[in-house]
């Protein structure tokens, strides 16, 4: 038997229907969108990239949020949350990535590495709807009503402490430095660094006692461990007995020469240490033990930082954002697998180093010029 259902009862059926939906849709769209792009080697660096990821899921937490990428946390419906990887260490997948995050409205948009400033001025330009943020690099003579906001950090610094911590733990070998690609930026460590090792260890100023190299002079230099493997393997075989890599996702090729030369390294960003040590796969949870300590480089700090108050305010404030020992944004590890192998004197005059670089009465160079010039006080 076929039921005829009134006119009158059939529209108040729809009418509750379409209130329905409407409700669960407005209820299911968040208020924000942030987008973030990767640097070359992605998530799964467990350094730069993983910091920044870090940052997203202090976001999500902390305003309700949620990942549009399966698989990972939801927290509310208030913010959607979506990263992408650039496929290749061409200009145009950079481009794609971030025209693809403007298209879909998300309004602010992190773009993780010196790869993105070539073509992030133009982008802007086309999406003047959406907030983007620039981490580790420049673009130079950005106005105050520009859509863009460009952050970096002191490295030089942290590199610095870490940099004390291998002219003192060496062992009376050589000290070796990795550098990723070739350029101002990763320049910075490896001045920082060096700084640091012949200031804690003036025997090291001798020539050939810092060795130093770079993996290579594009971004495919931050993912290439095969390389770093080959070149820290020699370095040890020279003589080295610690080395302090800046190379991003190459980094676990130096690790994988520390533990089969069974001497230390140096990580960097994140707590490589640790980091390693808590992995799923246990061929990287047996490099840990050989990563002395890391240069903190915590990009989480700026991801969350600007992300808040742009949730706050619909706005970041200052075009250049510089972090250092403020916001606690870099600095060196210090934890319980490695506390008492660097000793209480090591962290003691680390420690009170930071603090002398912090309130300004103790400069670290950042360039060759700076470091030059340093080298000339120290005689």
């Amino acid at each position: 038997m076929i039921m005829v259902v009134p006119k009158r009862v059939l529209g108040i059926v729809i009418l509750i229907a379409f209130v329905s939906f409407t409700a669960f849709s407005q209820a299911n769209t968040p208020r924000y969108k942030i987008g973030l792009a990767f640097g070359i080697s992605g998530r799964g660096d467990r350094s730069f990239n993983d910091s920044a990821y870090d940052g997203l899921v202090e976001v999500a937490r902390t305003f309700n949020g949620y990942f549009a990428n399966p698989a990972d946390p939801r927290h509310g419906n208030e913010l959607e949350i979506k990263y992408l990887t650039p496929p290749n260490s061409t200009i145009e997948s950079f481009s794609s990535i971030l025209r693809q995050l403007a298209r879909e409205q998300y309004q602010l948009i992190f773009a993780i590495g010196t790869e993105y400033s070539t073509t992030l001025p133009q982008i802007a330009r086309e999406f003047p709807n959406s907030q983007f943020v620039l981490i580790d690099a420049t673009i130079p003579n950005l106005r105050p009503d520009s859509n863009i906001t460009v952050v970096n950090f002191k490295e030089h610094e942290g590199s610095f402490l870490v940099g004390m911590i291998a002219g003192m733990k060496n062992n009376g070998g050589k000290v070796g430095f990795i550098g990723g690609m070739n350029s101002e930026l990763i320049q910075k460590f490896e001045y920082g660094f060096r700084a640091g090792v012949i200031y804690s260890n003036p025997e090291l100023k001798k020539a050939g006692q810092v060795l130093v190299e770079y993996i290579g002079n594009t971004v495919d230099a931050f993912n290439n461990p095969n390389r770093a493997y080959q070149i820290a393997r020699n370095m040890y075989q020279q003589g080295a007995t610690i080395i302090f890599h800046a190379a991003g996702a190459s980094g676990l090729g130096v690790f994988r020469a520390a533990r089969e030369r069974k001497q230390w390294a140096i990580g960097v960003d994140s707590d490589q240490g640790m980091v390693l040590e808590n992995d799923r796969n246990p061929e990287l949870r047996e490099l840990a033990p050989w990563i002395l300590t890391s240069m903190l480089k915590r990009v989480n700090r700026p991801v969350f930082a600007l992300s808040r108050d742009f949730i706050r305010s619909g706005k970041i404030q200052e075009r250049y954002q510089n972090y250092g020992f403020n916001f606690d944004a870099i600095g060196f590890a210090i934890n319980d697998r490695n506390r008492e192998i660097l000793g209480k004197d090591v962290n003691q005059r680390v420690i009170d180093i930071r603090a002398q670089i912090g309130s300004g009465q103790f400069q670290v160079p950042s360039t060759r010029r700076e470091f030059d010039d340093w080298i000339k006080t120290l005689n």
